[in-house]
């Protein structure tokens, strides 16, 4: 259920020790529970953390070990597709609701089953992405890219998130590389991205 911190579809997690220049912490701030494991964090300092906390459900750590398989992954990426012609782009991890549901389809599973939705201070509905074209589509126009020389060739790496029941090499966030070539209706974009 956890899944294998080796395994390049999971997501990345941000460092645990330097805590905005903390470097040590207490199971008061995290549980009431008197269960608690207490370890050495990076710096040398304490660190005390309640067992009653555990990576999200579909989800799990990439420890320090798994960062050099998934860097040898990411260089290989960039490398192939910065070779072709295709430039990295990063979009935000959440987007307007409404925008999966025009561009990955109303009926779809995704959309009805699938997104992590939510509404934020301002009422808006948001998403976290649970695929990456629509985002991209979307900058593509938002930013005029269609004045570019077509067709525009995009490639990008960061975390998706879908509510499926996790299952071995399914996770509910996950990473993902792929790539996008908007502008020409050739086949030639498509056999270019298969190969």
């Amino acid at each position: 259920e956890a899944g294998d911190p080796e395994q390049i579809g999971g997501p990345a997690v941000a460092g645990s020790a330097s805590v905005r220049g903390r470097h040590d912490w207490h199971a008061a701030s995290l549980s009431t529970s008197s269960e608690t494991a207490t370890g050495r964090c990076s710096l040398g300092s304490p660190a005390v953390m309640s067992s009653r906390f555990q990576a999200p459900r579909g989800t799990f750590d990439v420890l320090p070990a798994g960062w050099t398989q998934r860097s040898r992954v990411h260089a290989a990426a960039a490398q192939i597709f910065e070779r072709a012609g295709y430039g990295r782009i990063e979009t935000p991890a959440f987007e307007d609701t409404e925008l999966f549901a025009r561009g990955v389809g109303q009926a779809t599973d995704i959309v009805q089953k699938e997104m992590f939705s939510f509404t934020d201070q301002g009422g808006r509905g948001l998403t976290l992405r649970p695929e990456g074209t629509a985002p991209i589509a979307r900058a593509y126009v938002e930013h005029g890219m269609h004045k570019l020389a077509q067709p525009v060739k995009l490639w990008h790496w960061g975390p998706y998130f879908r509510h499926e029941r996790p299952q071995s090499g399914r996770f509910r966030e996950f990473n993902q590389i792929g790539a996008e070539a908007i502008g020409s209706d050739s086949p030639l974009v498509d056999a270019e991205l298969i190969t």
